[in-house]
């Protein structure tokens, strides 16, 4: 059941798959594969593991498409069945996989899995909300507004990007441990993520944050991405990449201080975004047109550059000095790349296109 036949957001683009760089300062001899376009089945009688929100079928199939695209289905079924031995014990995980159909602590007539394997910003918000699409289509092509199953300890920005995005008649619960026996269950495609998830994310958030109807030019159209209260990728010389970013009207911000509708309209407003690599990048999704400069320390991989080419951004790349996990910039450097960036002196990476 895809979203729709004729798509509104253009075709799909051709990304590499979300993985370490093979050659440390290099994009170059990325596979590209296209994602496929999203869509939701419908299941009957489906167990789901509490609290990690795995769907098991009657025939003791693990359903990977809850939790994870297929092409990393392994590494995470393994977390999420570990994780519900954790809650559950040994025996009850095993008896709910071998004999799902058995008695349920709880029933739900219809439901949908809406819980990332890691709960933070970057997995909640590119590959738990696109599902939200799939979820949305269901309930009008059959007039069945599923019950999203929730994570138990569900965050404030979690909850606030929830509101945000999703259909105002929504249901939730938390999925607590136990098992759930659900007599129709609804299962959008894992967001790769897709160019249609993207923007449909991007324009349903943008909507609702007002950006098309108030003004946000108080906004700054340069922003930093700062990461100063993060325990990794914290950038040791502050003080210097500060001074360098101030010479440009270059405005610094912690994301974790700012509701999630500001972010929105924040990352909605910016011609440019700097950033170390982080989930704070996930906001990228909620873009109109920026350029973007990320700095990598040691760890090196390709999930913005990836979200830039399917978003149409302009991407530029800065390999840094590193300690352990955290970022040495070299100011002169920055200094250099960011002043060539704003004067068009320099290729990017990735070239912005056309939607």
């Amino acid at each position: 059941m895809p979203p729709d036949s004729s798509n509104p957001f253009g075709t799909e683009a051709s990304i590499p798959p979300k993985t370490r760089l093979p050659n440390s300062g290099s994009f170059d001899g990325l596979e590209q594969t296209c994602p496929p376009s999203p869509f939701v089945a419908e299941l009957e009688d489906v167990t789901v593991l509490g609290p990690a929100g795995i769907g098991v079928t009657d025939q003791s199939e693990l359903l990977k498409d809850t939790i994870a695209p297929r092409s990393d289905s392994d590494s995470r079924i393994e977390k999420v069945l570990a994780r519900s031995v954790r809650h559950n014990g040994f025996r009850t995980t095993r008896d709910a996989v071998r004999s799902p159909s058995d008695r349920a602590d709880r029933h739900v007539r219809t439901a949908a899995s809406l819980i990332p394997v890691w709960n933070n910003y970057y997995h909640w918000t590119l590959e738990c909300l696109p599902k939200l699409l799939g979820i949305e289509t269901y309930h009008e092509r059959t007039g069945e507004l599923p019950t999203l199953l929730l994570p138990p300890d569900l965050s404030s920005w979690m909850r606030e990007s929830l509101e945000l995005v999703g259909d105002v008649d929504l249901v939730s619960r938390p999925l607590r441990s136990g098992t759930t026996r659900v007599d129709r269950f609804v299962v959008p495609s894992y967001p790769t993520p897709s160019r249609t998830g993207c923007f449909w994310l991007r324009d349903r958030a943008h909507r609702a944050a007002g950006v098309e109807t108030e003004t946000i030019e108080e906004l700054p159209s340069r922003i930093y991405v700062s990461r100063h209260n993060a325990n990794i990728r914290r950038v040791r010389n502050a003080g210097a990449v500060h001074d360098v970013l101030e010479e440009f009207d270059i405005e610094p911000y912690a994301l974790e201080e700012l509701p999630v509708a500001t972010q929105v309209r924040l990352f909605a407003n910016a011609d440019l975004v700097v950033s170390p690599h982080g989930a704070g990048l996930a906001n990228l999704v909620y873009g109109t047109d920026p350029t973007v400069l990320e700095l990598f320390g040691g760890k090196q991989k390709t999930t913005f550059y990836r979200l830039s080419k399917l978003m149409g951004f302009e991407y530029h790349a800065l390999f840094c000095d590193h300690t352990c996990e955290d970022l040495l910039v070299d100011p002169d450097r920055l200094r250099t790349v960011i002043g060539d960036i704003i004067a068009g002196d320099r290729t990017p990476i990735l070239p912005a296109s056309s939607q």
